[in-house]
């Protein structure tokens, strides 16, 4: 009996040792027949296993045949994740945030509602009682005077107003003191504390007469003039307060126009502020080509 057990366990063992070989076997025929079948056929499938062992060259498609390919395949997501770290280039696109830089723009920033001129009744100072226009033509330029010209330093209202002076005008365009000129401003927005840049344009009312250096008609504009402005405050105890001394440069633009600052001024309410034309010829004579012509600003 011993024998006889011992000669069916050798039996069963030995089928056992020939089923896993032919299991060996078909598994090393499957791997050679599906290598070859890469070569010889165009099986997709097969084709696929085959070139999943590459990974060089598997694509996508060895992701598909292997885990590791997989994760190969996983690995080129990353990198596309790293595309979406590229969006966050656009984050540089928030330079439209230094677009802030037209807030720098606030250099140039003003007062709500700024100031301007007075309105009020045109000035007819130049008007005979008969309604005819009175002018007066301007000859040559004197430079010896006796009068004393614009006041320095706070003084009387008589320094500012009156006298050789006319009426304060209301408006942008008004004629001089003397009748010789045609004068109209602008200027940039009027603000307390602020530099403030005036353009004014003026022309002649008459001809000029034989004594002039050029001779001119009326309507002609006044070149060469280099205005300069006197800015003051009357304050309500009648005093006089003037303007920050500011280093004034006339230019003129174009024929007869000039722009003239800055102007600062330092309160708020009415202010007068009067042109003065070729300052440096004296204002004694009737023909003299200084003039002087003054109007009402708003400082809100």
């Amino acid at each position: 009996m011993t024998i006889r057990r011992f000669f069916v366990s050798t039996a069963h063992a030995a089928h056992t040792i020939v089923a896993l070989t032919a299991a060996c076997t078909f598994a090393v025929v499957a791997g050679c027949s599906s290598d070859n079948s890469s070569t010889t056929s165009p099986d997709g499938g097969s084709g696929g296993s085959s070139t999943g062992g590459s990974s060089s060259t598997g694509g996508k498609s060895t992701g598909g045949s292997s885990g590791s390919g997989a994760s190969g395949g996983s690995g080129n997501s990353t990198s596309s994740g790293g595309s979406a770290g590229s969006g966050a280039s656009g984050g540089s696109g928030g330079t439209t945030g230094t677009g802030g830089s037209s807030g720098g723009g606030g250099s140039g920033a003003t007062c709500s509602a700024p100031g301007g001129a007075v309105t009020g009744k045109a000035n007819d100072h130049c008007e005979s009682d008969g309604g005819s226009m009175i002018t007066q033509a301007t000859g040559a330029c004197e430079t010896e005077s006796t009068d004393a010209g614009a006041p320095e330093g706070d003084g009387g209202i008589s320094s500012v107003i009156g006298g050789d002076y006319g009426d304060t005008n209301y408006g942008t365009e008004a004629f001089d003191d003397d009748c010789k000129y045609d004068v109209k401003w602008s200027s940039t927005p009027i603000c307390e504390s602020t530099n403030v840049t005036f353009t004014v344009t003026a022309k002649l009312l008459a001809n000029t007469d034989s004594m002039a250096p050029v001779q001119k008609k009326a309507g002609d504009p006044l070149t060469g003039a280099a205005p300069m402005l006197e800015v003051f405050k009357i304050e309500s105890n009648n005093s006089v307060h003037l303007a920050p001394v500011t280093a004034q440069v006339p230019t003129e633009t174009t024929p007869g126009t000039y722009t003239v600052g800055p102007i600062k001024f330092d309160e708020s309410g009415q202010w007068i502020m009067r042109f003065h034309f070729n300052e440096d010829c004296a204002d004694d004579p009737e023909d003299s080509p200084h003039g002087h012509a003054a109007f009402y600003i708003n400082v809100p």
